[in-house]
């Protein structure tokens, strides 16, 4: 019984052998291509192009809030030009307060804007009341 197990083991081992493919003998590590490293972008590319990319994004931003401030206050200039009620100056006192001095006509007024209201603080020149 052992005499077939024996001979059993043999021929099994040299079926495995067989079928697997034998290593090389010598290996030339020269040949063997490179890993394509090149084309891969590295944490450094790809951090770079994100810091790019977000100085670009702000540079736009602030390009725009530029524009937009401009743009308004060249539409509150040309208001006051075409109406008969003048912004003469503004004074912002804190975030939610400020004084502006306005024209009507001849009569100027200084208001105070603030998260209560509008208050009239003085006026000079002819009263609107007076006027009709």
């Amino acid at each position: 019984m052992i005499r077939y197990l024996l001979i059993l083991s043999v021929f099994f081992v040299s079926s495995l052998s067989a079928d697997s493919p034998t290593p090389p003998s010598s290996v030339d590590y020269h040949e063997v291509p490179a890993l394509a490293l090149e084309d891969e972008p590295t944490f450094y590319q790809e951090f770079l192009h994100m810091l790019w990319t977000l100085g670009l994004l702000l540079g736009v931003l602030i390009l725009i809030a530029y524009l937009l401030k401009r743009i308004m206050h060249t539409r509150i200039q040309q208001a006051n030009v075409s109406s008969s009620i003048k912004i003469l100056e503004s004074r912002a006192l804190s975030q939610k307060n400020a004084l502006h001095l306005i024209q009507v006509g001849e009569v100027k007024a200084l208001i105070a804007e603030g998260h209560e209201g509008v208050t009239l603080l003085s006026k000079s020149g002819e009263s609107l009341d007076e006027t009709g």
